[in-house]
């Protein structure tokens, strides 16, 4: 069971890393128009350039490869509602290193998931 915690938070550190690089690659960007033939190809061109967005990219391929490690010896029904450690880890990094507001009642359902992992780690 360590070794399925520990995994989990490894992966689930990188994956929140990389979906934060990639908000950050994104925001330089603005509102997307993909109604548009020249509005997509803005949108492709962009995040084809854009090393934020190829970095997130990369982590989040190592955190696909550290998932499939994890299913390679834990239970699925284990070990995906464990696997919502990231919405914390996320929602933490979004407020520290975005400045993104978080309200109460967001912080409330972030704790709401916590006891969930509790529950679940329980077995």
């Amino acid at each position: 069971m360590v070794k399925l915690l520990l995994l989990i938070l490894f992966h689930d550190l990188i994956l929140a890393n990389g979906q934060t690089l990639i908000k950050r690659g994104m925001q330089t960007l603005g509102d997307v128009n993909l109604m548009s033939l020249v509005g997509f190809w803005h949108f492709i061109k962009f995040c084809a350039t854009n090393i934020k967005v190829w970095s997130g990219l990369a982590l989040n391929t190592v955190s696909l490869c550290l998932w499939m490690i994890i299913l390679s010896f834990a239970d699925l029904s284990q070990a995906y509602p464990l696997d919502s450690l990231q919405y914390v880890i996320i929602a933490v990094l979004a407020k520290v290193t975005l400045k993104e507001k978080m309200s109460p009642l967001r912080w409330t359902g972030i704790a709401v998931i916590v006891i969930g992992i509790i529950i679940v780690g329980i077995k």
